[in-house]
């Protein structure tokens, strides 16, 4: 049986059995819950937790312990990567399109960013994509792109299915090898014109 991960979330932070949510966490789950009754969008569980199965079978490299574990997302992580790919609109166009998300430090930004990249890059690629990681500088642009750089070279499987040219400036890339596209890091400074995110 398919797990609703976004559904299970949504209820307990409703209900008040996940205990620190802030109002605006509260609000986006609520609206989870009452979408779920309109006739004009497709709430699809199975294509949300095929995304959550591909985190998963991501590894992280724990630093202090000098090895790779699986990743374990949390539960406000599953919630927002199932409302990204499980809603649809009636006429199966993904309902979201763009997403704003706003987290204190050290709590996975940059994380829930490069395994976007990655998905994006695989699962819900298109042929000769692009992808790019911004920041004002090299440094910052490159702080996702390093993060989808590790979570590739922590995995054997993964590893086969993309090139990584890290020259340490703007022209780095990955590519994946079957479809052409490419994550690229973007700073301000960058000169590259003509654009196809």
């Amino acid at each position: 049986m398919i797990r609703d991960y976004a559904t299970e979330y949504a209820k307990a932070v409703v209900s008040g059995k996940k205990e620190l949510a802030c109002q605006a966490e509260i609000l986006a789950c609520q609206r989870h819950l009452n979408d779920l009754k309109r006739k004009d969008l497709v709430w699809n569980p199975e294509i949300a937790a095929k995304h959550i199965e591909f985190a998963e079978k991501l590894h992280i490299y724990i630093k202090n312990e000098k090895r790779y574990e699986p990743l374990r997302l949390r539960g406000f992580q599953k919630f927002i990567i199932c409302s990204l790919f499980g809603w649809y609109t009636d006429g199966g166009i993904r309902r979201f399109s763009e997403m704003f998300c706003q987290l204190a430090r050290k709590n996975g930004k940059s994380f829930l960013n490069s395994f976007l990249c990655l998905d994006f890059s695989t699962l819900s690629a298109i042929k000769d994509g692009q992808i790019y990681t911004a920041g004002t500088n090299y440094a910052n642009a490159s702080i996702v792109w390093q993060d989808c750089k590790k979570l590739i070279e922590a995995d054997d499987k993964l590893s086969q299915y993309f090139l990584i040219k890290d020259y340490g400036d703007s022209r780095s890339k990955i590519i994946n090898k079957r479809n052409g596209t490419r994550i690229i890091p973007l700073s301000g400074t960058s000169d590259k014109d003509g654009f196809l995110p």
